[in-house]
């Protein structure tokens, strides 16, 4: 049983079965990595705490949900979220980009996942054609807080949450979303911070009114 003893929280516990499946995911996101730019190369080395154990921190605030990742580039962190939770996550992965579309739908069929749909869609602020209401939308390293907000506002349902990946200027961020106009649909957000072995790890957490 994989643990990821690196994040300075309760020690995320992987049974054998997605311990496999999400090696499986790695040795394939390395070997497309050679031909496309899914992750930067200098963090190929730390792939399982850098992109394994950051996107599996999320796992308390999106079980058994209805999940939109937002710009999900290599299907991070999305895909390690369906996999460890057994497909009881209803995911959407979005990304424009349509080489890593391809990843996306390779890297799926393969490693046979299920109650997942990929769009190859740009984001505006109406959302996109064909894009689904749901109960959480999640982001990395994507864009400021405002305009994840904005950006993911028409695909929330009231109640939802934004569960949202980000770095050390997140308080500040937060603060300038809250004095927006769209932040009177929103309840004041949360930071949850984390550090997975060396590297500071923020979760914004902010719920639709």
């Amino acid at each position: 049983m994989l643990q990821l003893v690196g994040v300075d929280m309760d020690v995320i516990s992987v049974d054998p079965y997605s311990d496999e499946k999400l090696a499986e995911f790695v040795s394939e996101l390395l070997l497309w990595n050679k031909k496309i730019n899914l992750i930067g190369k200098s963090t190929e080395k730390s792939i399982w705490s850098r992109h394994i154990a950051e996107s599996l921190i999320l796992l308390p605030y999106v079980q058994g949900s209805t999940v939109l990742d937002m710009g999900t580039g290599a299907g991070l962190p999305g895909l390690p979220l369906q996999i460890v939770s057994g497909s009881n996550i209803e995911m959407h992965l979005v990304e424009k980009d349509q080489k890593k579309v391809s990843f996306l739908k390779h890297v799926s069929a393969n490693l046979n996942l299920k109650n997942i749909r990929i769009y190859n869609k740009q984001f505006t602020e109406k959302g996109f054609d064909g894009a689904p209401l749901v109960n959480v939308v999640t982001s990395r390293a994507l864009a400021e807080i405002n305009q994840l907000v904005a950006w993911a506002d028409p695909c929330l349902v009231n109640g939802g949450s934004l569960v949202l990946i980000k770095g050390p200027v997140c308080k500040a961020e937060l603060e300038k979303f809250e004095e927006s106009d769209l932040s009177d649909k929103y309840e004041n957000g949360e930071i949850v911070e984390y550090k997975i072995d060396s590297h500071d790890v923020n979760i914004v957490i902010i719920k639709k009114k």
